[in-house]
């Protein structure tokens, strides 16, 4: 894999020598137009301190929290929470909320991204950010995916389908980040392909043209599997 992670930095410098800002950066703020609605690109920030919740977000905290959610053992949340301290550590400091539908509100469904001070990888000793995916049925909050990454961006579908999530894996055992496009299908979301990565820490993000998006995405997918960044 290291091997194809080089020749892919110089396929892209390559690349970059013709067009480097539309070829070595993720795409960001572009709206999307489907029957006559226009729907916005969404660019999420991973600092947790400028969030301001609700009431809505508070209860909904508190909602997961009645459930066990943050003790269940899939979500692999290691730190220990203390009674007296879980108005403290359930806040706008370490969560993130989005409405999972554009036309919907958080309470029929939410993208919560939580900050990675909350986890701790055992493994490699480090603090990983997570998101999860919640969607109400028959008045019941049901987690449809998880994953041991941050989104960067929604790219907006239409106003009544979920928009298309980036998600940046950081894949230790590669020493590079990947930049995977999951889109909604069947009540979920899949991968659908592997758009990018980088070997500086997220630093400088190489963006793969279709034709290595192709090529890649089978053992980036792979790799995700493997390392479970997605269950």
């Amino acid at each position: 894999m290291k091997k194809v992670l080089q020749l892919l930095v110089l396929l892209s410098f390559v690349y970059a020598c013709g067009d480097a800002d539309k070829n070595n950066q993720l795409d960001q703020g572009q709206d999307q137009e489907t029957n006559n609605e226009t729907v916005q690109n969404k660019i999420v920030s991973m600092d947790f301190h400028n969030n301001k919740f609700n009431s809505i977000e508070k209860n909904l905290l508190h909602e997961l929290d009645s459930l066990r959610f943050f003790n269940s053992i899939p979500q692999r949340i290691f730190i220990e929470i203390p009674k007296d301290g879980r108005d403290k550590l359930l806040s706008e400091k370490y969560f993130n909320f989005m409405p999972l539908y554009p036309n919907k509100t958080l309470n029929d469904g939410f993208i919560m991204t939580v900050s990675g001070e909350l986890f701790m990888d055992r493994k490699f000793a480090t603090m990983t950010n997570r998101s999860f995916i919640f969607e109400r049925v028959n008045n019941s909050l049901i987690l449809v995916n998880s994953f041991k990454g941050f989104i960067k961006e929604l790219k907006a579908v239409n106003s009544n389908t979920p928009s298309d999530l980036v998600l940046e894996f950081n894949s230790e055992k590669e020493n590079a980040y990947f930049y995977c496009l999951y889109s909604w299908n069947r009540g979920k979301f899949e991968f659908n392909k592997c758009i990018g990565f980088s070997e500086d820490k997220g630093n400088t993000q190489i963006k793969y043209t279709e034709e290595q998006s192709n090529e890649f995405s089978p053992e980036i997918k792979e790799i995700v599997q493997k390392e479970s960044f997605a269950f």
